[in-house]
């Protein structure tokens, strides 16, 4: 169903209202001459009386809105003859005249077409996303609820700084955090529930001192609902040594809670560090049984003195099967590079996991940050003594989204 410049959708009561209108959602993607734009957005508004409503609005010139879900929710204490119709440059054209009893819904989608939902309380679904930890507070009506917990990412290591003539190896990127999905019914939820979002874990200190290896970052916190839902953060990435580097392993689902698949999904790991050669790159998240992506492994020098010419590219992660790359050497991943974390119709959290952070190389030793939320960061670069190594990236916070269901 679509709706381009000089058309928009409307909808008409036959009754009065006796006690408050219907409830209205419209689902949509967004066209330009750009391409898709996301993530898909919604329209919400209440009926009026027996007047006119527009329910999806008119775009603007150039734009096209593609509408994927409605859903109208009669709340009244009456039965109500619902019209919705399409208008093209002024003429209505009926697209669907029907009677929603009281308390029913009438939905529309791509796939069942229009349908009456017997027996609803309120509109489908509603999201509640938290970015900082906070307090949830269950509402009134609520029927169930599926939680999303997404566990910080790790930072990335340093390299080693170390004398002429030995290998001197880039630090490990940071491991992505753990993602968690859990199933709650109203009933087993407290009237409040404490929501924690995990810190990303800090990027490890350039090493300052001669001959010495890098740092060890830090691990991603842990992201919870209460004690019913906890993603387990990401792992820092090792230090560069003379020898080897290795990328911080993702949150572990084993110990996540739900533990396992299919509620739950290791975070993918970091990537390698390395001498001359390019450094591991950060395994891809959402791919296969992997959760948010990791860092990509820093560049180093080896013992003929030859420096790499590139960091390690972070993980990418997938959306919809297409992917978006991570970062290249030593730049931040982008944020919000998958936002399809909860399986609904509406599909609009509007955040979601971003890609590994880019390991450092020369000139640019220290490495880029994880995209928010949940990838890992970059490892350092190597560095010769008397100069202090690159430092690992941060990586990104963690996230708790919940999908309420009425």
């Amino acid at each position: 169903m679509y709706v381009t410049n000089g058309q928009f959708i409307g909808l008409t009561q036959a009754e009065a209202e006796t006690d408050t209108g219907m409830r209205v959602n419209v689902y949509y993607n967004t066209f330009t001459s750009s391409g898709l734009t996301m993530p898909q957005t919604n329209q919400s508004t209440l009926s009026d009386s027996t007047n006119e409503v527009t329910i999806l609005s008119e775009p603007s010139a150039g734009t096209t809105y593609q509408a994927t879900y409605i859903s109208i929710y009669n709340q009244d204490v009456v039965d109500h003859v619902t019209r919705v119709w399409l208008d093209l440059s002024g003429s209505q054209y009926t697209m669907c005249n029907i009677l929603i009893p009281a308390g029913d819904t009438l939905e529309w989608s791509r796939e069942t077409g229009w349908r009456i939902v017997i027996g609803s309380t309120a509109s489908p679904v509603t999201f509640q996303t938290f970015t900082s930890s906070g307090t949830y507070t269950k509402p009134s009506g609520l029927k169930a609820v599926l939680i999303t917990c997404v566990g910080a990412g790790g930072g990335g290591g340093s390299g080693r700084q170390g004398a002429a003539g030995e290998n001197r190896f880039g630090g490990g990127g940071g491991g992505g955090g753990a993602i968690v999905w859990r199933y709650l019914s109203a009933a087993e939820l407290t009237a409040t529930v404490a929501v924690t979002v995990g810190t990303g874990g800090g990027g490890a200190t350039g090493q300052a001192s001669t001959s010495s290896n890098g740092n060890t970052g830090t691990t991603g916190g842990d992201s919870s609902f209460g004690s019913a839902v906890i993603a387990k953060g990401g792992v820092g990435g090792s230090g560069g040594t003379q020898t080897t580097t290795t990328g911080g392993a993702g949150g572990s689902s084993v110990s996540s809670t739900p533990a396992y698949g299919p509620f739950s999904i290791t975070g993918a790991s970091g990537g390698s560090g390395a001498t001359n050669a390019t450094g591991g790159q950060g395994q891809i998240g959402l791919s296969g049984t992997l959760g948010a992506p990791g860092g990509g492994g820093g560049s180093g020098i080896n013992s003929s003195n030859v420096s790499a010419t590139a960091g390690g590219v972070g993980g990418g992660v997938y959306q919809n099967g297409i992917l978006t790359n991570g970062a290249a050497s030593a730049t931040s991943g982008s944020n919000n590079a998958s936002v399809f974390l909860s399986f609904s119709n509406s599909l609009n959290a509007g955040v979601g996991l971003g890609t590994g952070g880019g390991g450092g190389f020369p000139p640019s030793s220290n490495a880029g940050n994880g995209g928010s939320y949940g990838a890992g960061g970059g490892g350092g670069y190597a560095s010769l003594n008397g100069t202090t190594s690159g430092a690992g990236g941060a990586g990104a916070g963690g996230l708790v989204t919940v999908l309420e269901i009425y």
